[in-house]
């Protein structure tokens, strides 16, 4: 009777945080229903604008796999067959919460099967709620599929460990390619799975190792020739990482930061925030002491705790290639880059946890995810609203200027973004933008000093200055020494994540333009 009661209350917890996780998801849903984008996001939407075949040569300038994009313009062109004014940034933002909801799937059917509706409740709240995986659940990128990527087949590999199977050989090699087209650092994570997947094989599939070991590289095989079409243009976008790109160089705090950025929450209290991040590190390693020291209690649990410990070393194993490749060659790696590992890192903390028959120890630890989810994906939504609100505003503001005024920037982002919604001609002060940017939106030029600015408005061109950071008030007073001045018209303007003010130019002793305003928001 004892031993059903326990039963009861796991499977109610389990079937409690499965609905939570399903809560979570259909709020991000509804979140998924504003406009706003920065500037990575940007690119996605610039590439599924293009036919095709322009598509992929563009994606080839960038430095990242194409099947993202092409799953994104798939959606995108469906959606507007139906309906052409369909706006292709919700759109977007939708298919992120796809992958989300397939892993919501696995864990309805494949997690609960194997392992119980705690483990299958828990892994799902965690999917959504741990730290930075909300995020991505509306963000316009590529991080989602990635992570669902590497997760399924991660599970079709325990699978494997366990029973083998066509359909499972079939699905990790189906998903492990898919994650490589899909994001490099997913591609490393794949590789650390399959190297991780041949040593257990090795090691527990005494009776069966050879046949085994022949499958995994007759899979491997299949990975690398399908990978062959797209292999000389991932050459070339490394060696254009190689020769210049934007991310900096690491110090040996990046360990700490790996792991404050996959335990710590963002609820914007750094004392809380911190306390969590120590209390998750320390229950992680508690767990994975006392299944060291348990090893050889019990068989069976142990090759679960093993194939728990896989997944946190998938995760390790992708951190630990890209930081030293960053610190050998040239940095190419950021924290973000850990994502698609993090499914295999949170099913292996959850696994260990959820086995746990001590109440004493399951009942706070369960507690303490609920709190760390519930206080990080509160302030994922609080902040999506925030600048849904705020987006309002902008365009409200942008609104103002004129279908043929001149619209000056000094942040090549803020630029990019703006003009997205504007839909006109605009100038970075200063500088060039982006060339691939240009290539997407030729609406967006630069201007090299302010002689430019000041013919616009000798011809009698109303201009306007969109200006971001402290930088701006030097800029103006660099203007108002040439005799070009500014009157300020909105400040704090908030696009997504960029701060701006607006600044109407005049040069000195003229008086304001005629007012004319010109609505060229898009909807």
């Amino acid at each position: 009777m004892k031993n059903k009661e326990k039963t009861t209350w796991l499977q109610t917890a389990g079937i409690l945080l499965f609905a939570a996780a399903c809560t979570m998801a259909l709020y991000s849903l509804y979140l998924c229903f504003g406009s706003d984008i920065w500037y990575d996001e940007l690119f996605t939407e610039g590439f599924i604008s293009q036919p095709v075949g322009r598509m992929i040569s563009l994606a080839v300038k960038d430095v990242h796999p194409p099947l993202y994009y092409l799953l994104v313009k798939i959606a995108v062109d469906f959606c507007r067959f139906f309906v052409p004014s369909a706006n292709a940034v919700i759109i977007s933002k939708v298919v992120s919460v796809l992958p989300y909801l397939g892993l919501l799937g696995y864990s309805l059917v494949f997690l609960r099967r194997r392992y119980g509706w705690l483990c299958a409740g828990l892994f799902s709240f965690c999917i959504f709620a741990m730290p930075q995986m909300a995020n991505y659940t509306t963000e316009v990128r590529m991080y989602g599929f990635a992570l669902f990527f590497i997760t399924a087949a991660f599970f079709h590999a325990g699978a494997i460990l366990e029973n083998g199977g066509k359909r499972n050989w079939i699905a990790l090699t189906v998903f492990g390619i898919c994650a490589a087209y899909t994001h490099y650092f997913a591609a490393v994570s794949a590789a650390v799975l399959y190297v991780g997947l041949a040593v257990l094989l090795y090691v527990r599939k005494k009776d069966t190792r050879t046949k085994s070991l022949l499958t995994w590289i007759l899979c491997v095989g299949i990975s690398v020739l399908a990978y062959l079409p797209w292999l000389p243009d991932a050459v070339g976008q490394v060696s254009q990482v190689r020769e210049n790109y934007w991310i900096l160089p690491l110090t040996l705090s990046c360990f700490g930061g790996c792991v404050k950025f996959v335990l710590k929450p963002s609820t914007g209290y750094q004392w809380p925030d911190y306390v969590l991040a120590v209390l998750l590190f320390v229950l992680l390693a508690g767990l994975l002491a006392a299944a060291f020291f348990k090893r050889k209690e019990d068989e069976k649990k142990a090759g679960e705790d093993v194939y728990a410990f896989f997944g946190l070393c998938i995760l390790a194993g992708t951190a630990l290639f890209g930081i030293a490749v960053s610190f050998l060659m040239r940095p190419v790696f950021i924290y973000r880059y850990m994502l698609p590992s993090m499914g295999c890192f949170w099913f292996g903390f959850v696994s260990l946890l959820s086995r746990q028959k001590k109440k004493r120890v399951l009942v706070p630890a369960l507690v303490l995810l609920c709190l760390v989810g519930v206080a990080d994906y509160s302030a994922f939504a609080k902040g999506e609203f925030l600048k849904k609100e705020q987006m309002d505003r902008t365009l409200e503001e942008l609104s103002r200027i004129g279908e043929e005024d001149a619209v000056i920037f000094n942040f090549d982002q803020v630029q990019a973004v703006a003009g997205y919604y504007m839909d006109q001609e605009s100038w970075l002060y200063g500088n060039e933008p982006e060339s691939l940017i240009k290539e997407m939106f030729p609406d967006i030029h630069g201007i090299q000093d302010m002689e430019g600015i000041r013919q616009k408005l000798q011809e009698g061109q109303r201009v306007w200055f969109i200006g971001s950071g402290l930088i701006r008030e030097d800029i103006l007073k660099e203007w108002a020494k040439e005799g070009i001045l500014s009157v300020e018209t909105a400040d704090s303007c908030l696009l997504e994540r960029y701060w701006f003010n607006i600044y109407r130019l005049e040069l000195g002793g003229m008086t304001g333009t005629a007012e004319r305003t010109i609505s060229r928001v898009k909807d």
